[in-house]
C-alpha cells in the first residue's frame, strides 16, 4: 500500500524564456512580419475604437534606416484607441493569451514577438493619459509611464492628444539584413502581404498607411491586378451548416516572382470575418502545377472565426471541445496559417480545388495542339540565342571597312579611324596591334584634352589588350564612346604614356526633328514593370509648343492607381534645334493594366498607351528563324535576302522532312534527338557564315593576311580556314548544350 503524501500546489506553467525566443525568431523572420503584428493590432485599435469592420484609420511608419554602426529605428504611428497601463501589462506580460474580441488576437503574441528584431518601446495615450512599457530583446519589461498626464514632448512624439499608440523598435547595428531593408524593399514589398491586401487596398481599404524616410513620405496602397473574373459564387458546407463565398481570376500570362508565398500574386487568399489567414493554392498538387501561377482569387468565410472562439471559450472552461472543431483551427505561427488537416478546413477547401483544377486542365487541353511547336520553338529559339552570344565580340560600325589592307608588325591601329557620335550615343571603338608591341604590360589608355572632356564620355579610361579571336598574334582594346555636346574633337590612345594612334570623333545633333504631331510621345506603346520605374520621353516643337517661358506639359491618365506619375513634365531645350525633351517617369501598379496616358498643352496633345507587366522584356535577340516550305533550292537553309538577320529552313529540303517526319506543322519528329543534331549542324554552319561576313565587314583587320595570298585557291583556301574555325566554336557550344551523351548512346544503339 502506497504512502498518503501531502500535495504541494506550484502554481500555473509558464513559459521558459529560451522556448519564447526560440518562438519569437520562428514568427519573425523578417522586418516584414514584425510590421504585419503592428499594422494589424492598429487596424484592430480602430475596429475597436469605432465599432466598424470598415473604419478608415491612419497610420504613420517612420524608418531610419542604420546599419553596420547604427541602429534601425522603426516607428508605427495611430490615432486609435489607445491602451492604458493596466491593458498595456496585461497584453505585453503574458504570452499566448487572447487578449481582444477581434479575429486576429488568438495567441496574444504579436508585440512580444516583436523583441526578435531590438528592443521594442510601447508608448500610448487612452483618455489624455500616457503609458509607456519598454520590453528589450532579453524579454526584460520596464515601466515608464503608469496612466500620467502626458508632457508636451511627449504628446508630440505620440502626435496624438487624446487617444493613440507608437511602437518604437530599436534594431541593433549590424542586425541581419532581412531586419534592416532598403526603404524602397518595404515600399514594394509590404502592401504584397496577403494579411494586408483588404487592409491596404486601393478601393476599400481600412488604413491610410504612409511611410517616412530620408524625408520622404511615400503612400502604401496594395494594387490587385487586373485579371479576367472566371468564376464567382456561393458554395454550400453542408457538414458544418454554413457555406463560402468564392472568386476565381485568370491573368492573361503565367507570373514568374522571387517573393516568398506570402507576397505572391497568385493563389487563393482565405479570408474569415476580416482576417486574411493564409494564400496559397489549398492542395500541394496544385502549387506544383506551372499553370497555376495565373490563377489568383479569394475564399470567404465567416464560420472561420466561430470555430476560432467556440475552441477558445470551450477551452477556457475546460469544456470538451465539438468534434468538428477538436483543435484550434490555426497554426500556432500566422506564418503557416489555417491547418489543412482540420476536419472544416478540408470542406472549406474541397470544391474550390476542383474549381482551379477545372480551369487548369482546360488551359492543358487549349495547349496541348500548339504543344509540339512551342518546344519547338523554345529549342530552336534557345540555339540561336547561343549562337548570337558568340557574335558579342564582333565591333560592328558602318565605318569600319574603310581600313582595309595588313596590319604592320610595329602599327597600331584604330578601327574605325573616325567615329560620327550622336549626343546620347554610345558607340565602340578598338584598336589593333600585335603581341610584340606589348612588352611592358597589356593596359592601353584613351587620352581625352581635359578642354574636351565636356564633349565626350568614356565608359572606362584604361582598358586590358586581349587576344584576337582569330589572329592570337593580334591584341586588341576596346573603348565605350558616349557623345555629350556637339564637337569634332581628336583622342588619342597611349601606351606606356607614349601616344600610339589617333582618332577623331565627329559629336553631331539631329538639327530637327520632324514631327507628326506639335508634341508626341517617342512610342506610342510602353511596358513598365509593376512596382518598378521607367523614363518615357516626349518631344515638343520648339519655339512653338515649348519655349523658355513655358517649360511644361500636362500629364493626364483617366485610368486611377494603375500607374504612379506626376501631373507635369518639365521640358529641356536642345539647342540649336527645332525640338525640346521631356523625360516622364512612370511606376507601374497594377499588373496586367493598359492605361492611356496623354500629354497637352490644352490645346494640342498625344497619347500612348502603358502596360503594366510582371518582369522586363529579355534582351531580344536579333536573330530569328522560321521553319518553313520555303524553297530554297539546294539549301537546307539559307539567310533571308531581305532581311540578314532571318533564318529560313526549309521544310520541303528531303532531309529536313526527313528528320522532322513532314513538311507541314506540327512536325512529328521535332523533338527527337535526331533532329536537334541535324538543327546543330545547320545553325553552327549558318552562324559561321554569318560571323566571317561580319568580321569580313567590321573589322576586316583580323583578315587581312588574305591579301598576302595572289592565287584564287590560295584565297578560298584561307577564307575556308577561317570558315571552319567559326564553325567549331559554334559547335562545340550547341553540342555541350543540347546534345546528351545518353542520347547518342541510344541512337547509336
Amino acid at each position: 500500500m502506497s504512502k498518503k503524501r501531502n500535495k504541494i500546489k506550484l502554481g500555473k506553467i509558464t513559459a521558459d524564456a529560451m522556448a519564447i525566443k526560440h518562438q519569437r525568431d520562428l514568427a519573425m523572420p523578417t522586418i516584414f512580419e514584425a510590421l504585419l503584428e503592428i499594422l494589424t493590432n492598429s487596424d484592430d485599435a480602430y475596429e475597436s475604437l469605432n465599432n466598424s469592420l470598415n473604419y478608415l484609420g491612419d497610420v504613420r511608419i517612420e524608418y531610419d534606416r542604420g546599419g553596420k554602426k547604427n541602429p534601425t529605428i522603426l516607428r508605427v504611428k495611430d490615432k486609435a484607441i489607445g491602451m492604458d497601463f493596466n491593458q498595456m501589462k496585461d497584453k505585453l506580460m503574458t504570452y499566448h493569451k487572447k487578449t481582444s474580441t477581434t479575429s486576429r488576437s488568438f495567441f496574444g503574441r504579436g508585440l512580444r514577438d516583436v523583441t526578435a528584431l531590438g528592443d521594442v518601446k510601447v508608448s500610448s495615450i487612452k483618455d489624455g493619459l500616457f503609458s509607456e512599457v519598454v520590453m528589450s530583446q532579453d524579454l526584460n519589461v520596464i515601466a515608464n509611464a503608469n496612466n500620467e498626464k502626458p508632457t508636451k514632448d511627449e504628446t508630440r512624439y505620440l502626435g496624438a492628444k487624446k487617444h493613440g499608440t507608437t511602437i518604437e523598435v530599436t534594431i541593433p547595428a549590424g542586425s541581419k539584413s532581412q531586419y534592416n531593408p532598403l526603404v524602397e524593399t518595404i515600399i514594394n514589398t509590404l502592401p504584397r502581404h496577403y494579411a494586408l491586401s483588404r487592409v491596404l487596398h486601393s478601393k476599400n481599404k481600412t488604413l491610410n498607411l504612409n511611410i517616412i524616410a530620408d524625408k520622404t513620405d511615400t503612400k502604401l496602397v496594395y494594387i490587385e491586378p487586373d485579371g479576367e473574373l472566371v468564376y464567382e459564387g456561393k458554395i454550400e458546407i453542408p457538414k458544418y451548416k454554413t457555406f463560402s463565398k468564392f472568386k476565381l481570376f485568370k491573368l492573361k500570362n503565367l507570373i514568374e516572382e522571387n517573393y516568398p508565398e506570402a507576397f505572391r500574386t497568385t493563389g487563393i487568399s482565405v479570408f474569415g470575418k476580416k482576417t486574411c489567414f493564409q494564400k496559397n493554392f489549398l492542395d500541394k498538387n496544385i502549387e506544383r502545377e506551372p499553370l497555376a501561377q495565373r490563377y489568383y482569387g479569394y475564399l470567404e468565410c465567416e464560420h472561420i472565426d466561430h470555430l476560432m472562439k467556440e475552441w477558445h471559450d470551450n477551452a477556457t472552461i475546460n469544456k470538451k471541445q465539438n468534434p468538428l472543431n477538436e483543435t484550434f483551427i490555426l497554426n500556432p505561427t500566422r506564418i503557416e496559417g489555417i491547418k489543412k488537416d482540420h476536419p472544416f478546413a478540408i470542406e472549406l477547401f474541397k470544391e474550390p480545388i476542383k474549381i482551379l483544377n477545372k480551369f487548369i486542365n482546360e488551359d492543358k487541353k487549349s495547349n496541348s495542339s500548339s504543344q509540339k511547336d512551342e518546344k519547338l520553338s523554345k529549342l530552336v529559339d534557345e540555339m540561336m540565342k547561343d549562337c548570337a552570344d558568340l557574335l558579342d565580340d564582333i565591333d560592328r560600325d558602318e565605318s569600319a571597312g574603310e581600313n582595309q589592307g595588313s596590319l604592320g608588325l610595329q602599327e597600331w591601329r584604330a578601327i574605325p579611324s573616325g567615329i560620327r557620335l550622336k549626343v546620347g550615343e554610345e558607340k565602340k571603338i578598338s584598336i589593333y596591334t600585335f603581341e610584340n608591341n606589348l612588352n611592358k604590360g597589356k593596359t592601353l589608355e584613351l587620352f581625352i584634352p581635359e578642354k574636351h572632356k565636356q564633349f565626350l564620355d568614356v565608359i572606362s579610361s584604361k582598358v586590358e589588350m586581349i587576344k584576337t579571336k582569330n589572329d592570337p598574334k593580334k591584341y586588341v582594346g576596346v573603348f565605350t564612346l558616349i557623345g555629350k555636346s556637339e564637337k569634332i574633337i581628336e583622342v588619342s590612345f597611349r601606351y606606356d604614356k607614349q601616344v600610339k594612334t589617333q582618332a577623331k570623333i565627329d559629336i553631331y545633333l539631329d538639327k530637327n526633328r520632324e514631327f507628326k504631331n506639335d508634341i508626341e510621345f517617342e512610342k506610342k506603346q510602353y511596358n513598365v514593370v509593376r512596382d518598378k520605374h521607367r523614363k518615357i520621353k516626349i518631344y515638343a516643337k520648339y519655339p512653338e509648343v515649348i519655349n523658355e517661358n513655358n517649360l511644361e506639359l500636362k500629364i493626364i491618365s483617366s485610368q486611377v492607381d494603375q500607374i504612379k506619375f506626376k501631373p507635369t513634365c518639365k521640358f529641356n531645350i536642345v539647342k540649336n534645334t527645332n525640338y525640346a525633351v521631356g523625360e516622364l517617369l512612370v511606376k507601374g501598379l497594377k499588373l496586367e493594366s493598359e492605361s492611356k496616358l496623354e500629354v497637352t498643352n490644352d490645346i494640342i496633345s498625344d497619347n500612348c498607351v502603358v502596360t503594366v507587366v510582371d518582369k522586363e522584356e529579355e534582351n531580344k535577340n536579333p536573330f530569328t528563324w522560321d521553319i518553313d516550305k520555303y524553297d530554297l533550292g539546294p539549301n537546307r537553309a539559307a539567310w533571308d535576302t531581305t532581311n540578314s538577320n532571318l533564318l529560313k529552313i526549309s521544310s520541303k529540303h528531303e532531309t529536313i522532312k526527313k528528320y522532322l517526319g513532314s513538311e507541314n506543322k506540327p512536325f512529328p519528329y521535332s523533338e527527337s534527338a535526331l533532329f536537334r543534331v541535324l538543327c546543330v549542324e545547320i545553325l553552327a554552319e549558318k552562324f559561321a557564315e554569318k560571323r566571317v561576313d561580319l568580321i569580313a565587314i567590321n573589322n576586316p583587320i583580323e583578315y587581312s593576311d588574305v591579301t598576302n595570298y595572289k592565287q584564287p585557291h590560295e584565297i578560298l583556301q584561307q577564307a575556308n580556314v577561317y570558315f571552319e574555325k567559326a564553325k567549331v566554336k559554334f559547335l562545340e557550344k550547341l553540342h555541350k548544350n543540347f546534345i546528351k551523351e545518353e542520347e547518342i548512346k541510344k541512337i547509336n544503339s
